[in-house]
């Protein structure tokens, strides 16, 4: 898929499965990926303009280096990317995979 990287956060804590009560710590990086809105779909709008951010491009927050190469160690090394042209993918489990900067 193709988008825009708009933004990144370390997201880290935990919360409560409603149903077992069991305690669920997570620690990823979620992006926030500009893409076209898409449309026509039985869930999706008749019409739009614009974009809109990619909703599920998180991964697990050790894995920074595997997503974007091993220059990449941290939250803030992100920053050169802003704004830039990204292809990224997601694996079986629908966690992002890679990112690859077009045009460096």
């Amino acid at each position: 898929m193709i988008g825009v990287l708009a933004g990144a956060m370390h997201k880290k804590g935990s919360f409560m499965n409603e149903e077992t009560g069991e305690v669920i710590a997570y620690d990823n990086l979620a992006l926030s990926i500009l893409v076209p809105i898409k449309v026509g779909g039985q869930y999706d709008p008749i019409e739009a303009v614009g974009v809109t951010t990619e909703k599920k491009a998180q991964c697990p927050y050790e894995n920074i280096s595997d997503v974007f190469g091993d220059e990449i160690t941290s939250c803030a090394d992100l920053e050169p990317l802003l704004n830039k042209e990204i292809e990224y993918y997601f694996d079986a489990s629908k966690r992002l995979a890679r990112v690859i900067v077009r045009g460096d």
